[in-house]
């Protein structure tokens, strides 16, 4: 099973979710390009703006994806009816009916945006067999961006500034 990234979702207003894939900058509702058979750790901390993942945009609970028939393998705190805060596993087997989904906050329209699929890798399992879309996910803890211990891009750059700032004192 291959792994992928962490992706940080935070309420910026009531239009936007700030998105931060991995160590990049956060972005405004930016357009989400996932690999299949990759496992990504969706983290939400949006107090106000329930979390949903559709198969179309829109506001309310409408066209919430189904993870019941085993194209999308999720951990048990996938979110059917909206997540404020926590965290919970994802990943789009190779035979999904869709090649895109939609992100989106279920009270406000403009906040959200679209997930694409690409096929990048083949849907090989860790002991080199293709996946047939039965393994479950667990759950991850993953440290909320308020916590102290999570790293952020702002606190890498700023670490790394102070690094070649020492660096060019002492030479």
């Amino acid at each position: 099973r291959k792994s992928g990234s962490t992706i940080i979702f935070r309420g910026a207003s009531f239009d936007d979710y700030w998105v931060t894939v991995g160590m990049e900058e956060p972005a405004l509702d930016p357009i989400l390009t996932l690999e299949l058979c990759r496992d990504y750790t969706f983290v939400v901390n949006a107090p106000g703006h329930p979390f949903v993942i559709k198969t179309r945009p829109g506001l309310g609970l409408d066209n919430v994806l189904d993870v019941d028939g085993g194209d999308y393998i999720v951990g048990d705190t996938f979110p059917t009816e909206g997540m404020e805060q926590g965290s919970f596993t994802f990943r789009v087997e190779e035979d999904a009916p869709l090649t895109s989904l939609f992100y989106q906050c279920t009270l406000h329209a403009g906040m959200g945006s679209k997930i694409d699929f690409v096929d990048d890798v083949a849907c090989v399992s860790a002991t080199g067999e293709e996946s047939n879309g039965s393994e479950e996910i667990q759950d991850q803890q993953v440290p909320s961006p308020q916590s102290s211990t999570a790293v952020t891009s702002e606190k890498f750059y700023g670490l790394l500034v102070a690094v070649l700032v020492a660096i060019a004192i002492l030479q």
